[in-house]
Formats: structure tokens, C-alpha cells, sequence
């Protein structure tokens, strides 16, 4: 009984340290600072390409750099 307790003890106490040190994965406050890079595979139209860079523009605040377009390897890509 007391080891299990201990057990119990030792968990919590471990999951509550863990858990208040978690840091957020995204903030609007570093959306300015992120750099989203995009690379096409194949020949994708400018208009879709520009869509896409736009809407995370829009909703995250952050940069998006477009590469040149990979070639596929396989046919079915």
C-alpha cells in the first residue's frame, strides 16, 4: 500500500513538473519571425501557388518563400 502511494505520489508530482514547463508551440508574437518554405513537385499553375502563400500569410503573419519545383521521381507523383 505505501509503495503504490509513493508510486502515486512520485507520478503526479512528475506529470505536474513536466506540464508546467510545456511552452506553446505557435504564438502570434513569433508568427513575424517564421519562415514557411514551399516546394512544388511537378509544374503547379502560379495561381495556385499564390493562394496557398497567401492564405498563411493571412492566418499565421508569417513569410513564405517559394522554391523552384522539384521533379518527381516516379511517374505517380
Amino acid at each position: 500500500m505505501k509503495k503504490t502511494l509513493l508510486l502515486l505520489l512520485l507520478f503526479s508530482a512528475a506529470a505536474f513538473q513536466n506540464f508546467a514547463r510545456t511552452e506553446p508551440v505557435f504564438s502570434y508574437e513569433t508568427a513575424s519571425t517564421i519562415t514557411v518554405y514551399i516546394q512544388p513537385l511537378g509544374s503547379v499553375d502560379a495561381k495556385n501557388i499564390d493562394v496557398i502563400v497567401d492564405a498563411l500569410k493571412s492566418f499565421y503573419g508569417c513569410k513564405v518563400v517559394v522554391n523552384t519545383p522539384a521533379t518527381p521521381t516516379r511517374p505517380s507523383l
